[in-house]
């Protein structure tokens, strides 16, 4: 989802911003399904994620969202995008195809 949010942002602008190296913090409850005897070698918390899964928040519900405290063209903070968007995706593209949510993480309609 962020490769295909990361192209389409490349395309929208002109071939001039994408996403680069993108730290993502999931919920420390959800199970391991890599291999769990291999230890990672960069550790982060979620104050450091620029994208970060957890719960339906009280006021977006399952809506991606993000910290963005400046003004326009400043960078924000965060991306927060609920467990369910991520679980229970069911949108569709304007082409009618499957847009795995990159339209709506980005903020399109």
């Amino acid at each position: 989802m962020v490769t295909a949010a990361s192209s389409l942002l490349f395309t929208a602008s002109g071939e001039k911003v994408f996403f680069g190296d993108v730290v993502i913090v999931v919920p420390q409850q959800w199970p391991c399904q890599g291999n769990p005897s291999q230890p990672t070698q960069l550790v982060y918390t979620w104050d450091s994620a620029h994208l970060r899964v957890a719960p339906s928040h009280y006021l977006f519900g399952d809506n991606p969202w993000t910290q963005q405290p400046g003004g326009c063209g400043e960078p924000g903070d965060w991306i927060y995008v609920p467990e369910n968007f991520l679980l229970g995706n069911t949108n569709v593209g304007s082409q009618g195809e499957q847009d795995c949510g990159c339209a709506m993480l980005l903020g399109e309609s």
